[in-house]
């Protein structure tokens, strides 16, 4: 009996009996896995159907396209054996016709049709009805000579099993929401025959989560499953397009639904797509900071994975400029943290979280218990005392910078003050002005160790002796205040109002 009321068969696998010829028949463990994994996540029992009896060499009889009508979904395994076989383009024709191409072939704006690779195929070579979908790469390739290892009995790393599962879980996932999603459509139960339901609500929140390089297709693959899990919508749900102006619109139009970017940096350059001289890397990168510098409103997350070892010099130099962007604007973000950091801070910053319940009948000061990081360089030790006082009488509590130990301890303990500040105050003074930009990375620095919440307040006090650079210093992340005579507590009164609007909000929010 078959999961949905509507349809004889839930699933069908069209493939090569080539493909299927090894010591361990591929396709036959593919389907008693992929069977398995969706009855798991739908909670029932699905119908699967593979024809095991057919050598490719017969006509697509009537009574087989009668049977495709009958299918909700058709998962295709694409390798150069598929392309080359007249019967399997006839299935993949037959279920097409069956389906009407009317909206036969897509439900909820998702397509019907699933590809699973298990060799590289160009997209181009690939059927057109498949070249756009989002294929699902049962394949690594090699770092060390390039070639491409079917998953998991050619490849001989040890943690091949492991791979294979989790490129199975997503199919299973992505195929048991679509099965739900036409369940609802069609006006059947949402757990139909009793099923459990396994998937959490949307959260109609969209994230863009940009194609990268093969040396980190594991990672990607692990961000967008958490993703998914957590209710969001990941895009590009499809292939992106080998040609430069397509990969623009493409990318432009998916960017412009999403909240936010996350961008995957690897050891590889990546493909460079026909018309362009970079990568598609990284021009999805310069895109969605692009949108960014734009609207304001999409943060842009750049991830490098801690110790990473880049050889290709193209990828060196664009890791270059992009870390020399960094001093001067701020379009997007920079992490450099294991893979678990960066999913901390992405989950932080779409999921907010509820404000702090205050004490048992007590109200507190808009500043009360606020920590501010006071960052001066070491001739500013005694200036800053005025600034530090001023600061405690409005309630706040103050740290300064290391007055004595070595290079390593006062690194050490000025990273964990970053991470456990509320604001942060640069007394500009004595310092030239590339100590200050290093101070203005480290705080983006900061985000990459784990910081999951913005500096707020986020400050710059400029102070004697007056030069040019002080002059002219512009942060719009920032206030900025400037006085260049003696200190009064006017000089912070706008770093101060800042400090009591966040108190009064956050008072306001724990009354709600």
């Amino acid at each position: 009996m078959s999961y949905l009321s509507q349809f004889e068969t839930d699933l069908f696998i069209s493939y090569s009996h080539l493909d299927n010829q090894d010591d361990t028949p591929w396709v036959t463990r593919l389907h008693k896995d992929l069977e398995r994994r969706l009855s798991q996540y739908l909670g029932a029992a699905i119908e699967v159907w593979r024809d095991s009896r057919l050598q490719g060499n017969e006509f697509l009889t009537p009574a087989i396209e009668e049977q495709l009508a009958k299918v909700a979904v058709m998962v295709s395994v694409v390798s150069p054996r598929y392309l080359l076989s007249d019967w399997c383009r006839r299935e993949l024709q037959g279920f097409l016709n069956a389906g009407g191409m009317r909206p036969g072939t897509q439900s909820h704006g998702k397509s019907r049709l699933f590809k699973i690779v298990p060799t590289p195929v160009e997209p181009r070579d690939q059927p057109p009805n498949t070249q756009d979908l989002l294929g699902y790469d049962f394949y690594r390739v090699d770092q060390e000579n390039g070639v491409p290892r079917r998953l998991p009995d050619r490849d001989p790393r040890p943690d091949a099993e492991k791979a294979y599962l989790a490129k199975l879980d997503d199919v299973a996932f992505d195929i048991h929401r679509l099965l739900k999603q036409m369940a609802t459509e069609q006006g059947q139960s949402s757990n139909p025959r009793g099923a459990g339901d396994n998937t959490r609500s949307s959260t109609n929140v969209n994230v863009y989560l940009a194609e990268t390089s093969s040396d980190l297709t594991a990672s990607r693959d692990q961000m967008r499953r958490e993703l998914l899990a957590r209710g969001f919508h990941v895009f590009p749900d499809h292939e992106l397009p080998r040609e430069v102006t397509e990969v623009d619109e493409t990318v432009r139009r998916d960017l412009e639904t999403c909240s936010l970017s996350i961008h995957m940096i690897g050891s590889r350059y990546g493909f460079v797509p026909e018309g362009s001289t970079h990568s598609i890397i990284w021009l999805q990168q310069e895109l969605a900071s692009g949108q960014q510098n734009g609207h304001g409103k999409r943060p842009c997350i750049l991830w490098i994975p801690p110790g990473l070892e880049v050889k290709e010099e193209r990828q060196l130099e664009s890791i270059h400029n992009l870390q020399e962007q960094l001093r001067d604007e701020s379009r997007f973000e920079l992490l450099k943290t294991p893979l678990e950091g960066l999913k901390s801070y992405v989950f932080d910053r779409l999921i907010p979280k509820p404000a702090r319940a205050s004490a048992a009948g007590k109200s507190p000061d808009p500043v009360e218990r606020r920590r501010i990081y006071l960052i001066c360089e070491a001739r500013d030790f005694h200036p800053v005392e005025a600034i530090r006082k001023c600061l405690f009488d409005h309630g706040v509590s103050v740290d300064l910078p290391l007055r004595e130990g070595d290079q390593q301890e006062v690194r050490l303990e000025h990273e964990a003050t970053l991470q456990e500040c509320d604001g942060v105050l640069i007394y500009y003074g004595a310092g030239s002005e590339g100590w200050l930009r290093e101070k203005i990375r480290d705080l983006r620095r900061a985000r990459g160790l784990g910081r999951s919440r913005p500096f707020s307040p986020l400050g710059v006090y400029i102070a004697p002796e007056a030069t040019e650079s002080k002059q002219d210093y512009m942060n719009p992340e920032a206030i900025v205040m400037r006085n260049f005579g003696v200190f009064s507590p006017e000089d912070l009164q706008p770093f101060v109002d800042r400090l009591a609007e966040e108190g009064a909000a956050q008072q306001k929010g724990v009354a709600v």
